[in-house]
């Protein structure tokens, strides 16, 4: 079918408007990696509007260099591995026991679940919990308080539910048992929905500066969100600018903005590299058990 003079005009403006949207979106973190990789012996990054004036990495080389960055990276990326793996492990099962129609109690756990997420002890329980169970200070304590998400339950329980009553029957015909169920047929099947929590978990837990800053006090086990904090609120920052500056010449003020932003894009950059390979998955994911029959 031919389209009208007025379609074409219609599809440029959809293409104009959508295409200011991805400018508006996108610019904020080009923006920020161009002022990371602005030579400040050249300008300060007040000059900096979309290109760095002069670029160089020496920034980032000064940042690897940090032994705060260096042992944030490590502890994030145990933490987020680790936590993800069990979260997603435990909140699967849990919802996999709340699908099923023959849990004793059943309608009980569905309400006693959705407590937490409406109600909330606060800060000061949560902090004499972590403490009296003698995790403060300790890794334990950037996992175990976050692991289990009332809604990444529900969602996995909704998805559940809508697989085939008769998938589930024919395995225990066969005499499998609801462990191996678990593993073997509803793990493979609801792959979609189990891909999206596992995204939505990794970008809670690498995200997370609350526990860090509330539940650790060395720095050996500061995530490096935390770690981001006292760089946002200029304390190590002033620290790295310092250094920057007695090998480069320049004054620490000038120096003090592109070690804010080369932080920034060390800490978004590993998620964001792990989006695209789960991508496939997010949609398919949200919409499965949207609809049933």
């Amino acid at each position: 079918m031919k389209k009208s003079a007025g379609d074409h005009v219609f599809d440029g403006f959809n293409m104009l408007f959508m295409a200011l949207i991805t400018f508006v979106c996108l610019y904020p973190f080009w923006y920020v990696f161009a002022v990371s990789i602005n030579d400040n012996m050249v300008s300060s990054f007040i000059n900096v509007v979309f290109w760095p004036r002069k670029a160089t990495f020496f920034n980032y080389q000064v940042i690897f260099q940090s032994p705060w960055l260096v042992s944030g990276y490590r502890v994030s990326v145990l933490r987020t591995v680790i936590a993800t793996f069990f979260s997603v492990l435990l909140s699967g099962a849990m919802a996999f026991a709340l699908s099923r129609k023959n849990l004793l109690g059943r309608t009980f756990w569905n309400v006693f679940i959705l407590i937490p997420m409406y109600l909330s002890g606060g800060l000061i329980p949560m902090f004499l919990l972590v403490k009296n169970l003698g995790m403060y200070d300790t890794f334990a304590a950037l996992i175990l308080p976050g692991l289990i998400s009332t809604w990444n339950t529900i969602l996995l329980r909704t998805s559940i539910m809508a697989l085939p009553d008769g998938l589930i029957e024919s395995a225990n015909i066969d005499g499998a048992n609801d462990i191996r169920i678990y593993f073997q047929i509803v793990i493979p099947v609801a792959k979609p929905i189990f891909a999206t929590i596992t995204l939505f978990v990794a970008v809670a837990f690498w995200n997370d500066w609350f526990a860090g800053e509330f539940f650790i006090r060395s720095e050996s086990l500061r995530p490096i969100q935390t770690i981001m904090l006292s760089i946002i609120n200029s304390v190590k920052a002033s620290d790295m600018a310092k250094k920057m500056a007695g090998l480069t010449g320049t004054t620490p003020g000038t120096l003090l903005e592109s070690v804010k932003m080369a932080s920034v894009m060390l800490t978004v950059l590993p998620i964001v590299m792990v989006y695209p390979f789960l991508q496939k998955y997010f949609v398919k994911g949200i919409m499965i058990g949207s609809l049933k029959g």
